[in-house]
């Protein structure tokens, strides 16, 4: 009967264990777009897609969807993969990026003859302690004339161990505020409650190049029972 009792007590216990909220390897989004429309300007044609905008690649004119990616608490990106089915459209020559003026300069972009990626990564930005993967997303692919374009695309980004920001606040207003900027607003409920109340007796405001001069100085402070907050001056502009 102990025996009985103990091995219900443990199954209770699996149930009711709470898994980390940060537990996850990868994130899988899926986007569909509508067939491009197409307006001839000139001897070129002017490519389209709801949802998108126009932006130069390789020379060339081209829809591509802005993605704003909520990374999870405790991760950070480590490989990106992008795949879809091209699907044919026609012979489309696409319009081309016009000449720069820069100054008493006209530097014009040759264009290439095709487009070869996917997707481009602008990079990870931090707001309010969220990290946010920005990307660029080519529902369309051009190959001499021939212009295709991708009905449905997958985005899989697998992930690595990571730190949350120390500018990450929990406010409720913030995780409200993220939720309307990001494609995935679910990962925000994953992060944890964090008290807002801490304290610190020393603040020390740098940069990311001489942060790590401070060191001994923060050892030393907090070997004496003086709590010590550095926050960098690139972190403050990243969240404000």
């Amino acid at each position: 009967m102990k025996s009985r009792f103990l091995c219900i007590s443990i199954v209770l216990l699996f149930l009711f264990v709470n898994i980390p909220s940060h537990a996850e390897n990868e994130i899988i989004l899926e986007y569909k777009f509508s067939k491009p429309t197409l307006e001839k300007i000139g001897n070129k044609w002017k490519v389209e897609i709801d949802g998108c905008q126009l932006h130069e690649h390789n020379g060339l004119i081209v829809p591509v969807k802005p993605l704003y990616i909520l990374l999870p608490p405790y991760r950070e990106v480590d490989k990106i993969e992008v795949k879809g089915k091209e699907k044919y459209i026609g012979f489309y020559p696409i319009e081309e990026a016009k000449p720069i003026i820069a100054g008493n300069k006209i530097i014009k972009i040759s264009p290439k003859k095709e487009t070869k990626v996917l997707y481009e990564k602008v990079g990870v930005y931090k707001a309010r302690g969220f990290p946010i993967l920005v990307m660029n997303l080519f529902p369309i692919s051009y190959k001499n004339g021939k212009l295709y374009y991708y009905k449905t695309m997958e985005v899989k980004i697998k992930l690595k161990k990571a730190e949350i920001s120390h500018l990450y606040r929990g406010l409720e207003i913030d995780k409200k505020w993220i939720k309307e900027l990001v494609d995935n607003p679910w990962i925000v409920d994953k992060y944890p409650a964090k008290k807002i109340d801490e304290k610190y007796d020393y603040l020390i405001i740098t940069n990311n190049k001489l942060k790590g001069a401070f060191k001994e100085f923060i050892d030393y402070k907090e070997s004496k029972g003086i709590k010590v907050k550095l926050a960098t001056v690139e972190e403050i502009i990243d969240n404000s």
